[in-house]
């Protein structure tokens, strides 16, 4: 039996992405796709350098985010040459600050997921950064692009959506738009 979710919120129409109250878990990935392929921004393209990565973290290398404070791992601007991944400076902190999900993958483990416009006129790309809780601090510990599919297969029960752009979930149940 699919289990079915209620936000306590009405959609605005299921052709844009919106959920209703009573979806199943199909149906959610369904209107999260929807989302995913239809991204407002562009990548903020942002030079790789450490003076970029401070000015967009600061000294203190933190995001604040829709879960409350998330420090940046202090191995993330390597990380991103190592992996080369440092056109990503900017989509991390689109990522972190803006999500569009954010998926709840653990007791203490969290995937920010956004979705971006390559530029004005070409294609799309999906970020997810991985955030995990360690004592009462969250850390961001990776940032990927990844298919669509990838990011919604995470999705195994509707509780397992804390935030979709707007709404953080309260008390096991979305506030009313």
């Amino acid at each position: 039996m699919k289990k079915k979710v209620s936000r306590g919120y009405s959609a605005k129409g299921a052709d844009n992405g919106e959920m209703d109250k009573n979806e199943t878990v199909d149906e959610i990935k369904g209107c999260l796709k929807k989302k995913l392929a239809n991204p407002k921004e562009e990548v903020d393209r942002v030079e790789y350098t450490r003076e970029n990565y401070l000015a967009l973290f600061g000294d203190a290398e933190k995001a604040e985010t829709v879960l409350g404070t998330v420090l940046i791992s202090k191995n993330q601007f390597q990380k991103l040459a190592d992996k080369e991944r440092t056109g990503y400076l900017g989509a991390m902190a689109q990522t972190l600050n803006n999500p569009d999900i954010v998926i709840q993958a653990g007791p203490a483990k969290w995937y920010f997921v956004k979705s971006l416009k390559k530029s004005a006129t070409d294609g799309i790309k999906v970020f997810m950064d991985v955030v995990v809780q360690k004592g009462n601090r969250k850390y961001s510990i990776s940032l990927h692009q990844r298919l669509p599919n990838n990011i919604l297969n995470k999705i195994k029960e509707p509780s397992d959506i804390t935030y979709t752009a707007g709404r953080i979930k309260a008390n096991g149940s979305y506030p009313t738009a």
